[in-house]
């Protein structure tokens, strides 16, 4: 059986005109998406596929996949305009946290520059302002928006884990060290610092194999192993066996490479929790939910099996919990609209009548609910 499936669709958002190219990969067993932007790269999205029982099956669903990123970034576009007309700082924050994720950094900035001047002066602003800066490739910003926000808030450890990131990409290696120990001073436990520390040391050593701010590469490649084994004993959210096998590689002669995509397996998405809620957030509050429920039942699905290999995600528990109450929502909605169409047939209908009447009054109180929970 061919296993071959390619779809292709082109759509014009705002100022971008995107290439959106699906693939089945058949070694992978999933549907990739990639996204372009002018020939650029903007994001792979890879979505598993269980079952294979026909090529006809197999096409259907990886055009589900295609036709459900094709329509969220019509709608994420589409919504921008009503959140950026709103004023309302969490929206804003939201939308930008969604932009980013999607690899549409500009937007991101543009949101949390905006959050910023309507009253959003924290310091969680400026991390996420300074990492779409980062994404970007704009070191230079992410630099000025870090080192201005460490005045404010000189004891925040993530503006200093960011700003030692900021450092290493502008090859300013020995301040890089600097803002990490500081990130680790003011909290031991940051895993985050030591991966990122970790990370960054056996990166150079395929970028810079000698350098005059850096030790030879056997001794980056030892520094990196501890700090690999001090985020490993502090943190759950990374892959045990992913970290391991990356470890185990920068043994080998030339396994540098290779040991970093292990790495990057390994670790688990930390902004996952937070991107469902504001995409849940954002369809309720300045958007729509599908009518055929097929976005929300795949989101549904998708923290179910994450949750599945780590129940002890409290974030995303929430996040279901979320979902549901939407769901619930939906349903609730289709149900009053069937009501109504009772009604409509046959005016007398009084038992449809009655129920229609408390669903109305009803309704009313669990939108004052999803909105005070979406919150």
């Amino acid at each position: 059986m061919s296993l071959d499936v390619g779809i292709n669709s082109d759509i014009a958002v705002s100022t971008r005109s995107l290439h959106i190219q699906t693939s089945f990969v058949e070694e992978k067993q999933c549907a990739s998406v990639i996204i372009f932007d002018g020939g650029f790269l903007v994001k792979k999205r890879s979505f598993p596929i269980k079952t294979i029982e026909s090529h006809s099956r197999l096409e259907r669903q990886v055009r589900q996949y295609h036709d459900l990123v094709k329509t969220d970034i019509e709608l994420l576009f589409h919504m921008a305009e009503k959140v950026r007309n709103s004023n309302h700082l969490p929206s804003i924050t939201h939308l930008g946290q969604l932009f980013f994720e999607r690899g549409f950094y500009d937007e991101a900035i543009a949101q949390f520059e905006l959050a910023q001047t309507i009253g959003g002066e924290q310091a969680n602003s400026d991390v996420d302002l300074a990492k779409a800066y980062f994404n970007k490739g704009d070191y230079n910003s992410a630099y000025l928006q870090l080192t201005s926000a460490i005045e404010r808030y000189p004891n925040y450890p993530d503006l200093h884990l960011q700003l030692g990131k900021t450092l290493w990409r502008q090859e300013r290696f020995v301040m890089a060290r600097k803002q990490f120990e500081k990130a680790i001073a003011l909290n031991e436990n940051y895993w985050d610092a030591y991966f990122s520390l970790g990370y960054g040391l056996v990166e150079s050593t395929i970028e810079f194999p000698v350098h005059a701010e850096l030790p030879p590469p056997i001794e980056r490649l030892r520094e990196a192993e501890k700090n690999f084994f001090k985020a490993l004993r502090i943190t759950p959210d990374l892959d045990a066996e992913f970290m391991e096998a990356g470890i185990e590689k920068l043994k080998e002669i030339n396994g540098a490479a290779e040991a970093l995509e292990y790495f990057d397996r390994a670790r688990k998405s930390d902004i996952r929790a937070q991107l469902f809620d504001s995409e849940f957030y954002l369809k309720f509050m300045f958007g729509q939910l599908d009518d055929n429920c097929q976005t929300l039942d795949y989101y549904i699905e998708t923290i179910e099996t994450v949750l599945s290999e780590n129940p002890n995600y409290a974030d995303l528990r929430h996040s279901l919990g979320v979902a549901y109450l939407l769901k619930g929502w939906q349903c609730f909605s289709k149900a009053t609209g069937e009501f109504e169409k009772a009604v409509d047939i046959n005016p007398a209908y009084e038992k449809a009548k009655k129920k229609l009447k408390l669903m109305q009054n009803d309704g009313r109180g669990l939108l004052i609910l999803l909105r005070a929970v979406l919150n």
